[in-house]
């Protein structure tokens, strides 16, 4: 079996090709799958890139084209997915391909904000109908985004598959190598936060917190996009002398960065924008952070929230509870019994969302296609 991969190219911090390239990685030489990439650049603007992608991928000798989706890299106001998904749809069905497409968020009605909401409703509409006319298979990373998908989509085949925790891809040093790497000793408890700097992610809370609690030392392990360049300057302009800002890092010192850290700290924010209200629906930093078996402490998001109850794997705060957050931060850092219930945790964690696991699920998905 051949599936050709669609997926933004890595330009900068990349969730979604960083993703694909863990999934890819995950499948066995036994599994007879045969993966090509091809990359678009994303945010395009250009029509001609994504005809071009269409018709390189439906004209492979590949029988499956999986697409991975995200409103956003298909430029402004996702306008590009009106010249795409028609596209791919037409080549596929005139040279017998069958389309697969990873829907990592959904927005709906519900997430519409501000001015002429029904005008806003009706194009996302529009945009959620496109991708399931699409597609043969729809997969989602969630089950609230499958829900909200429904109510758009009720024929399309879809199945839900978790994000995926890579335990064979971690990386195989010593925690005292790995701390030594940004400049600690192996005595320094580590706080991080992984991951690119964004007012979304809450990355100036952090700078709060290494106030509040200095005898611990805090690091910022990853770049930042130029729309949150801006922000940078104003975080590093209050770090205090306990808190590193890493900058974007090879992948090898990324991992490291998991490696070293003894608590990670996420304080996503569950932004309001201009249209739409920005949910955190899955996290890949998260499962990062639950394949080196490192305990999280994160905002109180619906996403997190139902972590926390369903595996015990992390504490949560209430977003923006600086005093909230500390009390949490000290109970993971100072409470051994804490640390090794979490870690029971992560480890069942582990074991429901393996990508050994993940990989056998979309091979049905392919199978069933064929």
């Amino acid at each position: 079996m051949k599936v050709a991969m669609i997926t933004p190219e890595l330009n900068g911090p990349s969730g979604i090709f960083n993703y694909t390239n863990q999934l890819i990685d995950g499948f066995n030489p036994e599994d007879e799958i045969e993966f090509s990439t091809i990359t678009f650049k994303e945010g395009s603007l250009n029509p001609l890139e994504y005809i071009q992608t269409a018709d390189k991928a439906t004209s492979s000798n590949s029988t499956i084209i999986h697409i991975q989706h995200e409103y956003g890299v298909f430029g402004w106001l996702t306008l590009m997915s009106w010249v795409f998904f028609p596209t791919v749809w037409i080549l596929a069905k005139w040279r017998n391909k069958q389309i697969v497409i990873t829907v990592h968020e959904v927005i709906n009605a519900n997430l519409v904000q501000g001015r002429l909401k029904f005008v806003k409703s009706t194009y996302i509409h529009l945009i959620n109908h496109l991708i399931g006319l699409a597609a043969n298979h729809l997969i989602f990373l969630s089950d609230t985004s499958r829900n909200r998908f429904a109510q758009f989509d009720h024929s399309t085949p879809c199945t839900q598959i978790a994000h995926g925790s890579a335990m064979e891809n971690r990386t195989n040093i010593t925690q005292s190598e790995a701390k030594s790497i940004f400049g600690y000793g192996n005595n320094t408890y580590l706080i991080s936060e992984p991951g690119y700097i964004s007012n979304r992610k809450g990355s100036d809370l952090i700078i709060e917190l290494a106030n509040r609690l200095p005898e611990y030392e805090f690091i910022l392990s990853g770049g930042t996009r130029k729309n949150e360049n801006k922000m940078l300057e104003r975080i590093k302009g209050k770090a205090p002398s306990n808190v590193q800002i890493t900058g974007e890092l090879s992948e090898e010192d990324f991992h490291a960065s998991f490696v070293a850290s003894d608590l990670a700290v996420l304080p996503y924010r569950e932004e309001t924008g201009r249209s739409f209200k920005n949910e955190v629906k899955q996290s890949g930093v998260l499962n990062w952070c639950m394949t080196y078996d490192l305990p999280v402490v994160a905002s109180d998001c619906n996403y997190f929230s139902t972590l926390e109850s369903q595996y015990g794997c992390l504490l949560t705060f209430p977003v923006d509870d600086i005093d909230a957050a500390v009390n949490r931060i000290k109970k993971v850092a100072e409470t051994k019994s804490k640390r090794q219930s979490m870690s029971r945790g992560i480890e069942e964690f582990q074991k429901e969302n393996s990508m050994e696991t993940v990989c056998k699920e979309h091979s049905n998905v392919y199978s069933q296609l064929l």
